[in-house]
This record gives C-alpha cells, sequence and structure tokens, in this order.
C-alpha cells in the first residue's frame, strides 16, 4: 500500500528519496481510511508499516522517524505482535 511505501526499507536509494513531508503524507492516507496495521508480503513474511518504518535507513536519515512512528501509533498501530 502507499501506507507501506511511506515507512519502506526500500534499497533503490537514487530512485527513493524520503519526503520532508512524510508525517504529513502519512496522516493523509490514514485521515483516508489506510489500515496502519495491514501487511505487506515482503522480505518473507507479513511486514506491517510501524515495522518496515523503525527499521528502514531512509526515514531515518531524513530525520522523520520519530514523527511518523507516532502518527502510526496514535492511529492504532500494533506494536507488539497482536
Amino acid at each position: 500500500t502507499l501506507l507501506h511505501y511511506c515507512g519502506s526499507n526500500g534499497v533503490e536509494t537514487y530512485r527513493q528519496v524520503v519526503p520532508t513531508n512524510l508525517p504529513q503524507l502519512t496522516q493523509l492516507l490514514i485521515d483516508a481510511g489506510a489500515d496502519v496495521n495491514a501487511t505487506a508480503e515482503m522480505y518473507g513474511g507479513n511486514c506491517p508499516t510501524l515495522g518496515l518504518l523503525i527499521t528502514s535507513a531512509h526515514p531515518a536519515e531524513a530525520g522523520v522517524v520519530d514523527q511518523v512512528v507516532q502518527i502510526l501509533i496514535d492511529a492504532g498501530a500494533y506494536t507488539d505482535d497482536s
């Protein structure tokens, strides 16, 4: 989903640039009905956006991880294996 892309662990550095407004984009997608607990079939399993986000170098390098984590948690993202 587009929300998974917000937390993506992409390996295509030359194409995967994290926008500075990622927190706002994330909130926009959630407001539009994105499921914060939906999983993506990547990296060999069911990956939620929060898990992708906290293990991704791209959002970390952009300095937006803390803001996006809080947005996801406030929207009900699971913080364990629930």
